[in-house]
């Protein structure tokens, strides 16, 4: 939870729409590796860390993902813009 708001924040500031694919995927790599990480460690802070780790990539490919849904979204389709 720590690190979705620490990153939801760095996120606010820097939009990551620069190279949103590559993010991407370094996002979801970034989870999956801390996760697995997570699953085999045995020392409780270093659990901690890759918990927050785990929370900041996933925040990433979460903000991505839905920004390119409403980009690929048809005008009609979109709540709010119809007279």
């Amino acid at each position: 939870m720590a690190g979705a708001v620490l990153m939801s924040m760095v996120l606010a500031y820097r939009p990551p729409m620069v190279r949103a694919g590559r993010l991407l995927m370094i996002g979801v790599a970034g989870f999956g590796i801390s996760i697995i990480c997570f699953a085999l460690s045995k020392n409780f802070y270093l659990s901690m860390v890759l918990l927050a780790f785990s929370g900041m990539f996933d925040n990433i490919s979460v903000v991505i993902r839905s920004a390119t849904m409403q980009l690929v979204a048809p005008d009609e389709m979109r709540a709010g813009l119809l007279p």
